[in-house]
């Protein structure tokens, strides 16, 4: 196998490597490829569209008033994605 290492994963397969394999493998890497491209960390992901869904139902039930519901949304999106970075910073500095 011709074969590269990287620091964030798995050996990844030469272009070559990658064209000998059956078309269903290479669809399925590809997906799985744009998927992360997007959605790198889950959680993150999963807190960002909860988020908003509780911004489109639960803030009219709160009766926040119409101008302050776009900045609580972007208020709460800003804490979920500050919290994520410092929790990415704290899993990096355990690890080394």
């Amino acid at each position: 196998m011709n074969q590269k290492t990287t620091d964030q994963g798995p050996p990844i397969d030469s272009p070559r490597e990658v064209l000998k394999k059956p078309a269903g493998h290479l669809l399925l890497a590809t997906v799985a490829e744009i998927w992360s491209l997007f959605v790198d960390d889950g959680l993150l992901a999963f807190a960002l569209v909860a988020w908003c869904a509780f911004a489109v139902w639960g803030l009219p039930v709160l009766t926040l008033s119409k101008t302050m519901r776009a900045p609580t949304l972007l208020g709460g999106c800003i804490v979920i994605l500050v919290g994520d970075v410092m929790a990415t910073a704290l899993r990096g500095r355990k690890g080394k």
